[in-house]
């Protein structure tokens, strides 16, 4: 019966014990998210591949030939407007 109770002690201490201190947990930072940062200059052209991507931009839509965003590939109908 004593043997068992060394045998439990054992491994309910696992490693540690009296000359060795329990192990400290360690917990790693989870690193944020990186966000990739475009800088246009106000020079630069933009072109937007979709309407989704004019809007998603936070640029109000129908655009208009000669709008900065105004692009013929969204105008589908060739009247001058587009994403309508």
């Amino acid at each position: 019966m004593k043997r068992l109770a060394v045998v439990i002690a054992i491994l309910l201490l696992g490693a540690c014990g009296p000359d060795k201190p329990a192990p400290t947990p360690t917990i790693s930072p989870t690193p944020e998210p990186t966000v990739a940062e475009t800088t246009v200059t106000p020079d630069e052209e933009v072109i937007y591949q979709s309407c989704a991507a004019v809007r998603a931009a936070g640029i109000k839509t129908p655009l208009h030939r000669g709008d900065k965003a105004y692009n013929p590939h969204l105008d589908r109908d060739n009247d001058g407007v587009a994403c309508e």
